[in-house]
This record gives structure tokens, sequence and C-alpha cells, in this order.
């Protein structure tokens, strides 16, 4: 039932606006007057509302949740049954689904998702600890307020509908664990499975299995193994990928006993990664408090020597190089680096000369460089000792040269290696030879080097992520040659590759395999189509990619639409398969006798011979046809249809007699008396049109009915008029004037369109003068 903005329910709750809905209920933001405060109310769709057995699972489990307190849990205010509505008041979230948070952010980092699923975790725990078990864990019952805090919702839903079929929502058998899609007995251990297909989606963007029909995705969360996240996506955190592993794993016993040892878990992961960002950010402040660091090149010294804070004040006994630059009226900066570094130099060159020890000179020169985090421990004893201070220059100039020259040689390797990689070269193995002329490209394999070559990796019957994954890792390309169906190998893994397992192959090279599709052998019995109709069962043969032809035949035992059986029971994709569709029970088709004037007694006589059954007996005035006797038939004579059909028909009450009124009636009797009735009642008119009164119309009228002569007469009361359906109607009469005579009479409250009597109220008229 659709509730429209403005309806009230139990006269407390207005409805404002509907903002969901879902396989079996619709969600609207509603107001409650008697608290003033915005709730969310959930009502049970119609198909649900019918089932007798649904909705008193659904108040027992709905009563359960809302004994649940936990600022990780939606609040559930009351559960109401008004009517045939069935609905639950709960606590109204501001905020998204994770469903939709994820869709928009596409992968949530370590952080976000640990955190999300630690606070997902902690609700569970509160509703395991009193017994129940949320059924249906999955990123759109997990919501996410502009607050910030995570909230797990529909308790009770979630577990009223833990036995309906598997195929009742599409949506929630990607999170389902294997017991559930096998009807089996679940505990706690499947919210723990369906947590950890929820934490997969959440670090790599999609669930681990994922298909057309709800059917193929549950067989895959029996049969099929999940690719690890890390195969997705690299960078994912260990410890989180172990604990989402550990909670999707197929049976029960391998996964976390309770919802608690998972929590000590993520607050384990958790802690591990704070502390790391913590010892970085430590790391790091530490560096910048160190100042610049001070490098030694060979190519310009001069050039990539900075200076330290701690050049601004030279240890004790030694000189200060910048008041020295600035002394000597230095152009340069005072900072200038090659300035303090050549002065810095000259004067260590100059005190080991001086020094009988060179040895001890130099120790001493490190260990000022150790103390003062300013000399570099690159410069060598040859540096200090043997280069005169006139070759400086044309040190620095050879060594420019030299760094030119390096820099054209890696430039053309790198242009080598691209071309390589393109595809240009041969495939065989090649090798350069440096002379005089230049660079030589030589096709001799047997003088390759043996350091590019790498040992080609068994990919034959690994998923095709890891082996592409597993390539990578050796510098090799991943190379899909072609897909083929294949009864022994299951679908997206290499059935066999080019180079073969453990040959030597150049780096970068491309690998060849073909992937298997998977078997194109489908067994029809796996599939559950038995309990299906004839057009359900086609739509997910279809699906897997079966051409269905639908033939109908009679069946006493099956009902009509169902499917009876199929052929062959193992098809192939592309293949045919024929369904039977039940016709029901076969029914004989009679021909329709005539019924007109006959008696009501021969009528069922000639019907029962027929093999029909009469229908509905109406009954009429008519000049012409005998009392007794049928004027019509509501199918015609020598018409064809099905045995047991109703049939009906209407009998003549004879000629009509003169209309006898109230007013012909008062005109016969004597006008010094009267008789009169009174009347003091209410009608609440709600009690006709339910939920949404307030919003809906009927037209009433009141009038009195009386016998006279055997006769029905009627007098108006109230002429009709529109009255909204939240009205409580007053039926006030203090003076109500009969027929002559009579002494009964019935006041009656009408729907004026359909003349339905929807109240009566029996009156006694007494005698007046």
């Amino acid at each position: 039932m659709i509730l429209r903005p403005g309806t009230f329910l139990l006269n407390r709750y207005e409805i404002i606006e509907k903002i969901g809905s879902g396989g079996m209920s619709d969600v609207y933001r509603a107001r409650c007057h008697t608290l003033e405060r915005f709730v969310a109310i959930k009502v049970l769709k119609d198909e649900f509302a019918d089932d007798e057995g649904f909705v008193k699972r659904f108040k027992i489990e709905a009563q359960s949740a809302a004994k649940l307190e936990n600022e990780h849990i939606v609040r559930v205010y009351d559960v109401v049954d008004d009517g045939k509505i069935h609905f639950i008041v709960m606590e109204l979230i501001e905020g998204s689904t994770l469903k939709a948070y994820i869709a928009r952010k596409g992968r949530l980092d370590f952080i976000s998702a640990a955190s999300i699923s630690l606070s997902v975790a902690l609700g569970i725990r509160v509703a395991h600890e009193r017994g129940i078990i949320h059924r249906d864990i999955k990123p759109q019952n997990i919501i996410l307020s502009k607050n910030s805090c995570v909230k797990v919702a529909d308790f009770g839903i979630a577990g009223a509908a833990s036995s309906e079929p598997l195929n009742m929502a599409i949506g929630s058998v990607y999170y389902i664990s294997p017991e559930q899609a096998k009807g089996g007995i679940i505990d706690e251990r499947s919210d723990i499975y369906s947590l950890g297909v929820t934490m997969y989606e959440m670090v790599c963007g999609r669930p681990p299995f994922e298909g057309s029909t709800a059917v193929s995705v549950a067989l895959a969360h029996v049969e099929d193994a999940p690719i690890p996240p890390s195969v997705r996506y690299p960078d994912i955190n260990e410890d989180l990928e172990r604990i989402i592993l550990r909670c999707i794993q197929k049976r029960p016993e391998r996964r976390y006993n309770d919802i608690g040892s998972l929590i000590a878990d993520l607050r384990r992961a958790i802690a591990k990664e704070e502390r790391k960002e913590s010892l970085k950010k430590e790391e790091e402040e530490k560096k910048s408090l160190k100042g610049d660091t001070l490098f030694y090149s060979p190519v310009r010294r001069s050039d990539n020597v900075k200076i330290g804070q701690i050049l601004d004040a030279a240890p004790e006994g030694r000189r200060n190089y910048k008041e020295d630059i600035q002394a000597d009226g230095a152009q340069a900066p005072v900072n200038s680096q090659s300035q303090i570094y050549n002065r810095y130099n000259n004067d260590i060159k100059n005190d080991v000369r001086k020094d009988k020890s060179d040895n001890n000179r130099i120790e001493e020169a490190h260990r000022m460089s150790r103390g003062n985090n300013a000399i570099p421990r690159n410069v060598s004893k040859e540096d200090i000792l043997e280069q005169p201070d006139e070759e400086r220059t044309g040190f620095d100039k050879a060594m420019t040269i030299a760094g030119i020259i390096i820099a054209f040689i890696l430039v053309f390797v790198l242009v080598f290696i691209f071309i390589v990689i393109s595809g240009v070269l041969d495939k065989k193995n090649k090798r350069i030879d440096t002379t005089t002329s230049g660079f030589i490209i030589s096709n001799s394999s047997s003088e390759s080097s043996q350091e590019d070559l790498v040992t080609v990796p068994d990919l034959t019957g690994m998923n095709q992520d890891l082996a592409q994954a597993r390539l990578k890792e050796l510098s090799l390309q991943f190379k899909v040659k072609e897909s083929v169906y294949n009864d022994n190998v299951d679908k997206d893994y290499v059935i066999s590759q080019s180079p073969g397992a453990n040959e030597k192959i150049a780096k970068y090279s491309n690998v060849e395999v073909i992937v298997s599709l998977g078997t194109d052998k489908i067994d029809i019995k796996k599939l559950g189509i038995d309990k299906l109709t004839a057009e359900n069962a086609r739509n997910v043969l279809e699906s897997h990619g079966v051409k269905v032809t639908i033939v109908e035949q009679f069946d006493d035992n099956i009902e009509q639409g169902m499917l009876i059986k199929y052929d062959p029971e193992i098809a192939t994709k592309n293949g045919s398969v024929t369904l039977y569709s039940s016709k029901g029970k076969e029914i004989k088709q009679v021909k329709m006798p005539k019924l007109v004037g006959k008696t009501e007694a021969e009528v069922n006589k000639i019907l029962k011979a027929s093999k029909l059954v009469s229908g509905e007996v109406k009954s009429e005035y008519n000049d012409t046809v005998p009392k007794g006797s049928v004027i019509s038939q509501s199918t015609e004579e020598n018409a064809m249809l099905p045995e047991g059909s109703k049939i009906d028909y209407v009998l003549s009450l004879g000629p009509k007699p003169p209309e006898t009124t109230a007013a012909t009636t008062a005109a016969t009797v004597p006008k010094n008396y009267k008789y009169v009735a009174s009347i003091d009642a209410t009608y609440n008119i709600s009690d006709l049109v339910g939920p949404g009164s307030s919003t809906t119309s009927v037209n009433i009228m009141i009038r009195l009915k009386q016998t006279v002569n055997g006769q029905n007469v009627y007098t108006t009361l109230m002429e009709p008029r529109k009255i909204t359906g939240d009205t409580i109607l007053p039926i006030r009469f203090r003076n109500i004037e009969g027929a002559y005579g009579v002494d009964q009479g019935t006041v009656e409250v009408v729907e004026a369109d359909s003349q339905n009597v929807l109240k009566s109220y029996n009156v006694e008229f007494f005698k007046m003068e």
C-alpha cells in the first residue's frame, strides 16, 4: 500500500515523503506529533503483509530488535499493526548507505574500511549477545550518518525474511553465507561471513562473487574460491586482507568463532597502522630538524655541496670558514657552497701536510664530520691529501664531461629498451657490442646476456589474475591468446601457455595463455528451476546462454504455469532445452443448455446433468414470464464452456404490484395521530476508509427503512453529501415520523454512489396524538 504525503497513521505519525524502497518494504520520512520528532517508518509491502506466517515472524524479530540499544544500531521505537498495514517506527538517520558511499569513492582506504568494519562489528556484537542474528549484513543496511556515525539497520526485517526463497531479493544474495545459500542451519558466523564480503567490497570496490542471476551468485558462494584482494589491488593492507579472507571461509568453523575475535583483530590492525604512521611522521620531523645535508658528487663537487647550519659555528680550535670568506671580500654570498667547501678542503690538506701522522689527521676530520653533520663522509683520503688546489678547476671540467657522456649512454640504452618492448626488434635474444664506431645489434642468441633472461613460471591451472600478477613480478607481459570452453578447467583459469614452463626468455617478452571459459555443460538440476514457473525457468536458462522452447501440456497434479519437466537435463551453452509447462488439470468442454422458461427445480436438474453448477440467482418482476420461471441466463444457449462452470440466471417474480409509499399510506390514516421515533448515535467514517482517511472523501446519505403492507418503504433523513474519511458522523434525529400503524424501522447510513448500507440502527415508533 502506497501512503501519500499527509496520511496519518494511528493519528500520530504524519507521512512526509517516501525516501526509499526495498524488496520487502517501503520507507517513509514521517513526523511524530506526540513527541515532535522526525522518524523513519518502514512499511511491509502488500505481498508480505498478506502472509500471516511472515507477519508473525516480522513482529517477533522487530520486537527483539527494539530491545537493542547501541550507538552503532538504528533504534527501533515501535512495532505496529494497523489493520492490514504492518510497520516499524525507527530512528531517522540523515546520511547515506555504505553502498552509495562505495559507489561514490570507488574503493576505500585502509583506515576508512577498517574503522567502518569495526563500528559494524561492535553493533553486531550487541545483537549476538542477545541471541539475535541479523542474517542480512550488506552495504545497503549500513548507514553512514552526516555526523560520521556508522549504524546497522534492518534487524527485524532481515530476521523475518530468513526463511524466504533465495530469489526474493537479488541485492542480498551477493552477501549471504554458503550455509544460507544451501538452506542450512545458520548462526553468528553467518553474519561474520556477510561482514567479510562487505569488507571485501569496501577495499576492492566490488563483491568477491558476481553473476547475472541470484542462483549463479549463490552457487559461487558455495563452490568458488574468492580472488584475494591483493591480487586486484597490491596496495591493500596485509593485516586487513588476512582478516577478510578468514571471514569469508566457506566452512563456518574456519571463520572467527565469534564477533569479539574479529573486533580484536581489527583493533590490532588499526593500532599497528597508526604506529607505523606515527613512526613515519617522527622520522620526517627528525629529518626536517637536521637542516640541509652535505653531499659530494664526483661530477661537479662545487655545485652539489650544501652546507648545514653547523658551519655557522666552527668547532673549538678550528676556523670559521664563513667569516674568512667575508673577511676576504669574496664576491659570492656568504653561504656559497663552492667557496666554503674549497676553503674547508684546503685547510684539511694543509693540516695533513703539517702533521707527521696523516691517518690521525684524517680520522680527526671524520670525527668532526660525525659531530657536526657538515663534512662529507665520502671525501676520500686522496681528495684531502693529493688533489692540488690548482687542479680543482680542471678536475671539475673533466668530471662534467664524463657526466655528459654517461647521460648520453643512458639515453641511448633507454631508447633501445623502448624499441625492444615495442616489438620492433626480432624476438630472438640480441646483444649489444661496443665498437669504435658505436653500438652494433647482433642476432647471435648464444651470446645474449644471461642477466636479461628469466625463467617462465608454470601458469597452467592458475587463476588468470594470479598468473598476470606472477608474470608482472618477473617483468614479463601477460597476453590472452584466446578463451575457450573446457570441461576440466574452471572458468578464468589458465589451460595452456606459450612459451612453456621453465623456458628462459628475455624480460618484457609476451607469455601467451589460453584461458578457460569454464565448462559449456550446464547441469540444469543445479540451477534450482524445478519449483519455478516455466517463464521464470526460461529466464534463468537464457541468462546462461541456453535457447529455450516451452511446450504446454495438461497435468492433474501441477498448477497451471508451473514447470513440469525439462529435456535434456544436461545442456550446453548456445544449446537448446525444452521446458514443459503445466496447463493445469484438463477440463472437458460442455454445451450450454437452455434454461429460459424453466422453473428453478428444473434448472438445477439440467445443470447437474450438464456438469455445470448454479451461480448467482436474482429475482425481478416480469409481466410476461410466470412467477418462478427463468427470465434470462448468463451464458447463451449452445455455447461451449468448461465443466463445473457457474451459471447465473434471473427468476421471475411475476407482475409488479402497485407501489405503496409512505405518502399513500399516510393519506389513508387518521390525521389526528402519527408514529414517531428518535435516534442519537455516531458513525466513524474512518472505519470504512482506513489509513489515509484524512485525504479521502465519500458520498454519504441517511434514510429510514420500514416495511409497509409487505413492501419496503424508504424515507430520506439526510440528503447525500461529501464527507472526509476522518469525520465522526452524528446521527441525531429527535422527531422521525414513520408510516401509520408501523412501530418498527431501521435508520441506515448509506454510501450514495453504490447504495451500499454501511451501518444500520433499529428504532421503535410510538403512536402520538
